[in-house]
């Protein structure tokens, strides 16, 4: 999520960390399903807030 917070695309991100870009959906689809369903750019936000609130 950090990546994506800051504000690289999943295929970006894919290349920055050596997977498959399909991997990197998958976990996008899994942390928008654990944050309530909500699209990556809501996801993003909630994420930031969690980090800087810890």
């Amino acid at each position: 999520m950090d990546l994506i917070v800051a504000g690289l695309t999943g295929k970006e991100i894919a290349r920055e960390i050596g997977v498959a870009y399909r991997t990197v959906e998958h976990h996008m689809i899994l942390a928008r399903q654990r944050l309530g369903g909500v699209n990556i750019a809501r996801a993003a936000v909630l994420w930031d807030r969690i980090r800087r609130a810890a």
